[in-house]
């Protein structure tokens, strides 16, 4: 499977929007400077008719005091901003430690978090897509060939899929797949049985299934 390598601190997606920041960022900085020299070089012999706005030293003095108070204000919000997610990494990786299962659950949960935001593209942004076509849950002993079954018997979509690297013990225990007449959750063997959890992390298979249980609730009621 693939998936964006960004979990824990947030091994999931983004991969374009640093890279749009980026160059919205260096094309501020060259306007600032770019129309700085303009302002000194040529500014003071620019006219509109007869007037010539930034003739006088003062005025070009006060853009340019505008100028490096807005860039001050700019460059410390962005100071707060990098102390801000220094301190949320940080806690992140204290009740990681606190609680090794939790890293688990929240990429389950990204996981179908961004799942159902491509099923509602795959619907063209249609508020009811999550009950265009019937959801089943795919259960089975860890094993029994039930994925085998479901890839060799119809026809599966994945709208998302997630990276798995070898040097992370961070796994999914289950996929979302689309056929063209429901949404299939594949639920790996162990999340069933929830036999065998890792001795460092009590409860994980438990607490897996009952969090795919209490977003299945909420993301597709009932009574629709």
């Amino acid at each position: 499977m693939k998936m964006p390598a960004k979990f824990p601190i947030f091994r999931l997606v983004k991969p374009r929007l640093p890279n749009v920041r980026s160059s919205v960022t260096l094309m501020i900085a060259a306007f600032i400077v770019l129309s700085l020299i303009w302002l000194w070089v040529w500014g003071s012999e620019w006219k509109i008719g007869d007037y010539a706005p930034f003739a006088s030293i003062t005025k070009r003095l006060l853009i340019t005091a505008v100028y490096a108070l807005t860039v001050g204000i700019w460059v410390v919000w962005l100071m707060v901003q990098k102390i801000r997610q220094y301190e949320k990494a940080r806690q992140e990786t204290k009740e990681e430690i606190k609680d090794p299962v939790s890293t688990h659950v929240l990429l389950q949960q990204r996981y179908l978090q961004h799942w159902l935001i491509k099923l509602q593209r795959h619907f063209k942004q249609s508020r009811s897509a999550v009950y265009q076509v019937p959801w089943y849950l795919m259960l089975g002993d860890k094993g029994s060939g039930k994925t085998t079954l479901l890839n060799e018997s119809i026809k599966l979509t994945r709208l998302y899929e997630v990276e798995e690297t070898d040097d992370t013990d961070e796994h999914l225990y289950l996929e979302c797949l689309l056929s063209d007449r429901a949404a299939i959750f594949d639920v790996r063997g162990e999340l069933i049985n929830q036999n065998d959890s890792p001795e460092d992390k009590p409860k994980l298979y438990s607490r897996l299934w009952t969090s795919l249980l209490e977003w299945l609730a909420t993301e597709r009621t009932v009574n629709h």
